[in-house]
């Protein structure tokens, strides 16, 4: 098996407020509702203000795949109305930058060869519709691999990165309560 790593970049511009899934499928069709799927999902873009465009990324994802052909294919699956769209995925000596308006939903893929000394080839690369497949894949491809202690030290870092300013919010409110708490107390 050999790891191949992409870099996955999105940006979406929401006419709401709301959430954006960010999906990830190694040979096999990316459905349009992907969240359901386990281990399609790599990221949750919330949009925080309408009109502004809201990045995610750019974030590694390492690919664990064997000898033949395969492919990986990047979306974006969204609840809310958007006005527009970016996906950009950069792997196996390549790069796919799409922006897309209000148009049908569409995705960007990468379709490579892994030879048996391990050599990385591009097939092809560019849009493709959600259940689409690029090419016929020799299959046996993952993003996790076969060690989950792997994939969990590669997840650790984005993962802390976007909740620590959560955890900053949550220690605030709680000091500005214990502090209101005090007042109220010394009031008393």
């Amino acid at each position: 098996m050999v790891l191949v790593p992409f870099t996955v970049y999105v940006d979406v511009t929401g006419l709401a407020i709301g959430s954006v899934y960010i999906g990830l499928s190694v040979d096999e069709p990316l459905a349009e509702k992907f969240s359901p799927t386990p281990g399609k999902v790599i990221g949750i873009l919330n949009i925080p203000a309408i009109g502004v465009a809201t990045p995610f990324g750019p974030t590694t994802v390492n690919v664990n795949v064997g000898p033949g052909d395969h492919y990986v294919i990047l979306g974006i699956e969204f609840n809310i109305t958007i006005s527009a769209y970016r996906l950009q995925l950069k792997g196996a000596g390549t790069v796919v930058d799409k922006t897309f308006g209000l148009t049908e939903l569409q995705y960007v893929y990468i379709a490579f060869n892994v030879d048996s000394n391990g050599n990385v080839k591009v097939i092809s690369s560019g849009i493709i519709p959600p259940n689409g497949s690029p090419i016929v894949s020799s299959g046996g491809g993952s993003i996790f691999g076969t060690d989950i202690t792997t994939a969990m030290s590669g997840m650790i870092g984005p993962l802390m990165e976007a909740m620590m300013p959560l955890m900053l919010i949550s220690m605030m409110v709680n000091m500005m309560m214990s502090m209101v708490t005090g007042i109220i107390g010394m009031v008393k």
